[in-house]
């Protein structure tokens, strides 16, 4: 089996890939902020609300910031997780935590014990078997949505911070190599070069195989069939790696290997005093069994086999069968489909385990040209659209239907208590509407700030959605 054809090594550096998009200074601000966020495991909600009041809860006294911190961690982690939920609010033990949600559970125990109410947004369809819905649907965070546009206008202001990053970098890199500037980055067009000179500075070079580094980059590690894991897809550019990069593999690769020979001398040194005590001439050797041994007590899998073989699965990579040796799965009139991940892994000796759920690329395609099959049936079928009543009465009797199959509720006998079920359906579906309304506006209001931060006009106006002042009541 052979891999997918790439450039040759005598092929010319490509070209960088030009960013013309220039630098907007809103934009890191938003980026800075979300990279604090991110270190801080914490995520504000910019929706207007009031911040929590502190309070006093046991012994303990929580600030509203520290509350804030302990409802975001709640969301993510759920009630059973004391101990990361005190780890992610920092200036609070698990003890305090663990008070803080018995006071929750316990309002919350007293809460579904008092009468239902009948204010809008308190009831549900599956109220109807009794119970109260503590939070309506408008009380849940906006889930904000943004548009393709603005998502591109997006990644044209992203462009331009790398294209910054990326200039910043290179003169830092060159300007650390000092003489051996030419050197900061070994790609197919001057590795031989860099390998010829080998300088004083640069180690590595008499350590790694660098066309190596290169070519397993090229065609497996960056050598996707997707294209945007695919370096053919980034303008054609070859890939590099950095000298810098290249110190630091070095440096690591020869920790990993003193820790690994100091832990197999060990291992030899206590097998050899071990038989000692019945056999006094045991020869002070290592053999293969204590490097094994060695390599297990540090956590480094001792077989790369199993790693090599799945790559074309974890790396989406195309490999054709090319036992001839002429190229003919890659082009030309004769070119075949390329193999699917079992047979690669099959070729490789690797035992087929199960992989039902990962299916190759041709699986794939079956896949979807058969979804569309069944769309063009289906499409054949379909009927008039109703007017908006006909349309919302159709699907509260499917939906009141589908409650009433799928749930231990009774069928309802008279007319009466099927008409207060579908009532309460139709002000859950109220209830429901309402939410996406507010949803679309928060939705409105954010890509509006978005196109402001990012001094540019959408090219298609934004709607404004109109949302009732009060929530719809349960009659």
């Amino acid at each position: 089996t052979s891999l997918p054809r790439t450039a040759g090594p005598s092929s010319p550096p490509c070209p960088k890939r030009a960013r013309t998009a220039t630098l907007n200074h809103a934009y890191v601000a938003l980026l800075n902020e979300d990279i604090l966020d991110a270190a801080a495991r914490f995520t504000p909600h910019h929706d207007g609300a009031e911040p929590l009041a502190p309070s006093q809860i046991g012994l303990a006294v929580w600030s509203a910031a520290e509350k804030a911190l302990f409802f975001e961690a709640l969301a993510r982690l759920g009630r059973d997780d004391v101990a990361g939920i005190a780890a992610r609010v920092r200036t609070k033990g698990p003890a305090e935590v663990a008070a803080y949600l018995r006071l929750l559970g316990d309002e919350n125990a007293r809460a579904r014990s008092r009468p239902r109410s009948r204010q809008g947004g308190q009831g549900s369809a599956a109220a109807a078997a009794g119970g109260a819905a503590l939070v309506a649907p408008w009380e849940v965070p906006a889930a904000v949505e943004i548009s393709q546009a603005c998502c591109a206008a997006l990644e044209e202001a992203a462009d331009g911070v790398a294209a910054r990053q990326e200039a910043h970098e290179e003169a830092e890199e060159r300007k650390r190599w000092g003489r051996d500037g030419e050197h900061w980055l070994i790609g197919p067009w001057n590795f031989r070069e860099a390998e010829a000179a080998r300088p004083e500075r640069m180690p590595w070079l008499r350590f790694f195989r660098v066309r190596n580094w290169l070519r397993l980059s090229e065609r497996v590690f960056m050598n996707s069939a997707l294209d945007e894991y695919s370096w053919a897809s980034v303008a054609g550019e070859q890939p590099a790696v950095r000298a810098t990069a290249l110190e630091d593999f070095h440096a690591l690769a020869v920790a990993v290997t003193r820790r690994l020979v100091a832990a197999t001398m060990f291992v030899a040194e206590s097998r050899v005093k071990a038989r000692r005590e019945l056999y006094p001439l045991e020869r002070s050797r290592v053999w293969k069994g204590d490097v094994e041994a060695a390599a297990l007590s540090l956590g480094l899998p001792t077989n790369s086999r199993t790693f090599w073989a799945r790559c074309a699965r974890r790396l989406r990579l195309d490999v054709y069968d090319d036992e001839n040796g002429d190229g003919g799965g890659w082009d030309g009139e004769d070119e075949q489909d390329p193999m699917s991940f079992d047979d690669v892994e099959k070729a490789l000796g690797l035992e087929l385990e199960s992989a039902e759920g990962d299916a190759g690329p041709d699986e794939t395609t079956k896949s979807s040209e058969t979804d569309e099959e069944m769309d063009d049936d289906f499409s054949s079928y379909e009927e008039p659209l109703p007017d908006a009543d006909e349309a919302e009465e159709a699907a509260v009797s499917r939906e009141m239907n589908e409650l009433l199959v799928h749930s231990a509720l009774e069928y309802p006998k008279s007319s009466i208590a099927r008409g207060v079920l579908k009532k309460r359906i139709r002000a859950e579906r109220a209830h429901e509407a309402y939410a996406d309304r507010l949803d679309a506006r928060a939705s409105y209001y954010e890509e509006k700030r978005l196109w402001a931060m990012l001094e540019r006009q959408p090219p298609v106006p934004l709607m404004k959605v109109d949302v009732p002042d009060e929530p719809p009541k349960c009659t």
